[in-house]
């Protein structure tokens, strides 16, 4: 069960997002209502025809129509009921006008605008906004936001069926081979995953467009200094851009146009929740798109994975961010549970967010409040997860046990309320992508779980003694770079996926010595630790004693058996306690290591087994 999705939102009264022809003809449709509005689509485009006189209004330029269908309940009755079922049979109310002395018109209405340079009409099929906390003049740019910005793939379809079959198969199963996570209960066979994944592919393939996937994740390093060595991407981040790097380069290798990886960084959407400030955030992605761009230069300039913040999917038009005025959102409640000081222009960003996909939040602490239990586990879940990332926080210091909890559970929530809108977001401006996340979702789609770090180059581990592996599928997420530090131990190619505390109490246990290796333009830092001896200043001298015992003095001067007491009384039987000690440690360290190997790959194995069978 997920947690609630209602709303009165802009995403909640959009229907489908399309693209259509000059002429009428439907090139591509999404959205929740999606299927029925292509069955509908007839009688929609005669509504269209009819009203290609309708007077332009207000601001918006000569490429841009704003049609309200007129009398779609009663003279349309396959449109009528179809409208009614998405309504659940009432009325929603009638869509606003562009300006006031503009004519009402009945409640579910296009907007379309044909793009710069491109032969095709983008609209959007919705109802009239009723949210009465945000202003018409932001309804109406977001709307305007959506019909520039929503990456639609409405390219005729160029490869035939065969092949764009096949080629998805090939697709899919790298996908399933190179990045795919494998979650307690999950449905990427019985729940139809895979068949969604191959067909979300072959959309691409079909037209012989470049495959591409949106990836919410790179937010900024946790404020827990207990996890992380700072605030700069490191080795780990560094790791986790190779393995998309890799993934993409695989699909290349069997498909032409390739692939390519959109991460839209979710920094902003919760930086403020976290205890991270926004100038922070902002340097983190510098700092990774350094990284990245080393990646790029390493592979003969071939860009694999791209990068996108809020402020990027709201305001890199120029256009759009000309007609945008602060005054639009300037009511819009954010609520900062933390009460740390925010910078201008990210909350601006939360704040279109908000106002545009927001979830109504009574309706999330119902569901919570109702003590479902799988609600439940995931709220208590995320609280203890927030109560530990917040432990060194100042804003946690000094608070007692109950209201540190408190404050962790105000932060789950706030934090699964705009990861709600967030995701809403995503959903508008990226209909066509194939969503992957780092969360570890069944993988029934819409959303597909990724390992986003190599269990083949990477181990994600509790501790250093034995390198216990750590659980990989809790309910919140995989082990993330973010929430880590890196750490490679001298000939050991393995990068561990670690604590930062967890480092340091090694060093300072003195079984481990080394330092941490900073970060130079392109690459991240990382613990370098080389292992103690673990016996010690002993070790010397067992070592002696092996040798010594190795070429024993009777084998050179045999004795007689005459003479055997003598010898055996002539010796010192300290030295022999001595020894016979030495023997001992010896061989309980060689058992010891041969064991913590033993134990080690076993867990491994057992690891690999129930990915097999889940």
């Amino acid at each position: 069960m997920e947690f609630a999705n209602q709303g009165s939102s802009i995403y909640h009264q959009i229907h489908a997002v399309y693209a259509r022809s000059l002429d009428g003809t439907l090139l591509y449709i999404s959205g929740r209502h999606g299927k029925e509005t292509e069955e509908a689509w007839p009688a929609i485009m005669a509504e269209v025809e009819g009203q290609r006189n309708m007077p332009l209004h207000g601001h918006l330029d000569r490429q841009e129509r704003a049609l309200a269908v007129a009398n779609m309940w009663e003279p349309l009755p396959k449109l009528s009921s179809i409208a009614k079922s998405w309504s659940n049979g009432k009325r929603i109310g009638t869509i606003r006008p562009l300006e006031k002395e503009s004519p009402v018109h009945n409640n579910l209405g296009i907007r379309e605008l044909q793009r710069p340079s491109e032969q095709q009409i983008v609209g959007i099929l919705m109802d009239a906004p009723e949210d009465s906390e945000v202003k018409a003049e932001f309804q109406d740019w977001f709307v305007f936001l959506l019909l520039h910005e929503t990456r639609l793939n409405s390219a005729d379809i160029s490869a035939t069926v065969g092949r764009s079959e096949k080629l998805a198969r090939e697709v899919t199963h790298i996908f399933e081979d190179k990045l795919r996570n494998i979650a307690t209960d999950d449905q990427w066979e019985s729940g139809g995953g895979r068949v969604l994944f191959e067909q979300q592919a072959q959309h691409f393939i079909a037209r012989n467009r470049t495959i591409e996937f949106c990836l919410p994740a790179f937010p900024c390093k946790s404020s827990n200094l207990q996890k992380v060595t700072g605030i700069d991407p490191d080795r780990s981040e560094e790791s986790a851009l190779w393995r998309l790097d890799s993934f993409v380069k695989h699909i290349e290798q069997i498909y032409e146009p390739g692939a390519k990886v959109l991460v839209v960084s979710d920094g902003h959407v919760f930086s403020d929740c976290i205890g991270v400030e926004d100038d922070i955030v902002d340097r983190y992605s510098e700092a990774l798109a350094e990284i990245n761009q080393s990646i790029i230069e390493q592979q003969n300039g071939v860009k694999r994975v791209e990068f996108y913040s809020l402020h990027d999917l709201f305001f890199s038009n120029k256009e759009i961010c000309n007609r945008f005025k602060p005054g639009f959102v300037e009511d819009v409640i954010i609520h900062h549970p933390l009460d740390r000081p925010v910078a201008d222009g990210a909350e601006i960003c939360r704040k279109v967010l908000i106002a545009g996909c927001r979830i109504e939040r009574a309706a999330l602490r119902s569901q919570i409040d109702k003590k479902d239990a799988s609600i439940l586990a995931l709220y208590r879940g995320f609280a203890r997860f927030m109560l530990e990332d917040l432990s060194s926080h100042e804003r946690t210091s000094g608070l007692t046990k109950s209201k540190a909890k408190k404050l962790s559970s105000n932060v789950a929530f706030e934090m699964i309320s705009r990861n709600q809108a967030y995701s809403n977001m995503i959903e508008l401006l990226f209909p066509c992508h194939i969503r992957i996340s780092i969360h570890a979702h069944k993988n029934n789609g819409p959303k597909f779980g990724i390992q986003l770090l190599s269990n083949k180059e990477c181990r994600s581990v509790e501790s250093l003694e034995g390198i216990s592996q750590r659980n990989l599928t809790d309910l919140l997420h995989i082990p993330t770079p973010w929430h880590n530090t890196a750490c490679q131990i001298q000939n050991d190619p393995t990068l561990y996926i670690i604590k930062s505390n967890i480092v340091r109490e090694a060093l300072r246990s003195k079984r481990y010595e080394g330092e941490w290796i900073p970060a130079v333009k392109g690459h991240g830092g990382f613990f370098s630790l080389r292992t103690v001896n673990e016996l010690g200043p002993q070790a010397g001298q067992i070592h002696r004693l092996i040798q010594e015992e190795s070429q024993p003095a009777w084998k050179e001067e045999p004795i007689a058996a005459d003479d055997a007491d003598s010898k055996l009384a002539s010796r010192d039987p300290k030295q022999e306690v001595q020894r016979g000690e030495g023997y001992l440690l010896y061989i309980y360290t060689c058992f010891q290591k041969f064991v913590g190997s033993f134990w080690t790959g076993a867990q491994l194995q057992c690891e690999q087994a129930r990915a097999l069978f889940h």
